[in-house]
């Protein structure tokens, strides 16, 4: 005799319910998303500091990327040799110098 493998909750309540054998629930949908991309470009970016590469001899580079919120415009795509903060101003303000500054970033 084969057991079924339930892994979706929602699919086991469902059952549960037809079966009488839980009671049905009101659900409470608690959250409330709040839109907080931005209605044009330059607006806001979103930077990000991501995982890195290690090289052979233990070093490690790290990608740092910048996007425009509303545009999905890369104004950031730089591989950092030393992912110090300096190093990610550095880029910040090197896409600045090209893009100009966004209002909030």
């Amino acid at each position: 005799m084969s057991v079924a493998r339930w892994t979706d909750t929602g699919t086991v309540h469902r059952v549960l319910v037809r079966n009488g054998l839980v009671n049905r629930q009101v659900q409470v949908h608690r959250r409330v998303y709040e839109r907080w991309q931005r209605e044009a470009p330059m607006q806001l970016w979103q930077t990000d500091l991501m995982g890195g590469v290690f090289l052979a001899d233990g070093r490690e580079y790290k990608p740092v990327t910048g996007t425009d919120d509303d545009s999905r415009f890369i104004v950031i795509a730089s591989v950092l040799v030393q992912p110090t903060g300096r190093a990610v101003c550095q880029a910040f303000i090197e896409a600045m110098r090209r893009f100009g500054a966004p209002r909030r970033y």
